[in-house]
This record gives C-alpha cells, structure tokens and sequence, in this order.
C-alpha cells in the first residue's frame, strides 16, 4: 500500500469536514460531561466536534421553538377568552328572546307594540346568528391553534429526547 492510500473505501460528510471559515474554540468542560458527549458522539457515528454543534444548534432551535409554543399558548387563551365572550352574549341574547317571545300577541297588539316586538325578535335573532357565526370561525381557529400546539411540544418533546436533556443534569441553569 502507498502513502496516502486509504485501506478502506470510505464515505466523507462535508458537513463534518471543517470548513475554512470556522472557527475553533477552546472550551472547559467537566469530565463527565465530555466523556457523555464523546459516547452520544460514538453512538452516533459522528466526531466529538460534530456532536457539540449539534447539540447546540438543537438547543438555539428549541429556544424559537419554545418562544413559538409560547405565542400559541398566548394566542389560545386569547381565542378561550373570545369563544367565552361570544357565549355570555349567547346567553344575554337568549333571554333577551326569551322576554320578547314572552309577551301575548294580542297584549302587543292591544298596545300596539307589536311591530316593535316582531323587529325586536328580528334584530336578536340576526345578532344571535352573527355571534353563532363568530364563535364558529373562532372555535375553528382554536383548533388549529392547539393542532400547532401538539405538533410544536411534540417536536420540542422530541428534540429533547434526542439530546439527552435531562432536568436533573448538573449542568441546567435554573
């Protein structure tokens, strides 16, 4: 064999090679946390380099992931609030209907309210269709919103299995 030959064919990942513009960094790390890295990074099938920058892309991921989940969550308890709105004026309507409903039409006549009452019936009706109508959309919405939820904490959820992310690792900032 030749120098510089290769006994192996082997398969190279430009991903992994280094680049001319990166930069090389000196860090401390504890013992135990380098030999764990080092046998994620073995598990793996990747450099103990590649596994750090990984790690820590993952974890700038996580964090707009996480400020996303935020907003959602945000963006739900928002949309709660409206549906629950939209459901007092439900009620307030109903009764509303329920006192016009309520008054004997030869009574109305008698005093001529009558017309008045018809509009009024009329005017709650339509009202009560447009809230039924934004509720709806709104209720619509809320699902969607909590599908992106599911798939946003799934993902998180996910990420932070594959990175061995425990809550009791001696290195977690509280």
């Amino acid at each position: 064999m030749r120098r510089g030959e290769c006994k192996h064919f082997c398969y190279v990942l430009l991903s992994d090679m280094a680049k001319k513009d990166d930069q090389q960094t000196n860090v401390r790390l504890p013992t135990e946390l380098k030999e764990r890295i080092t046998a994620a990074a073995q598990e793996a099938g990747r450099s103990f380099t590649a596994e750090v920058v990984r790690r820590l892309e993952a974890s700038f991921e996580s964090v707009l992931e996480a400020s996303l989940l935020q907003a959602r969550m945000t963006e739900r308890q928002a949309l709660e609030d409206a549906i629950s709105t939209c459901e007092q004026k439900l009620d307030v309507l109903s009764k509303e209907l329920a006192e016009f409903t309520g008054v004997d039409p030869l009574e109305a006549e008698e005093k001529g309210i009558a017309d008045m009452i018809q509009r009024g019936i009329l005017s709650i009706v339509n009202d009560r269709r447009l809230v039924e109508g934004e509720r709806d959309r709104l209720k619509d919405y809320l699902a969607r919103v909590n599908d992106d939820i599911s798939a946003i904490a799934h993902g998180l959820k996910g990420k932070l299995r594959d990175i061995n992310v425990a809550e009791t690792s001696p290195w977690r900032r509280s």
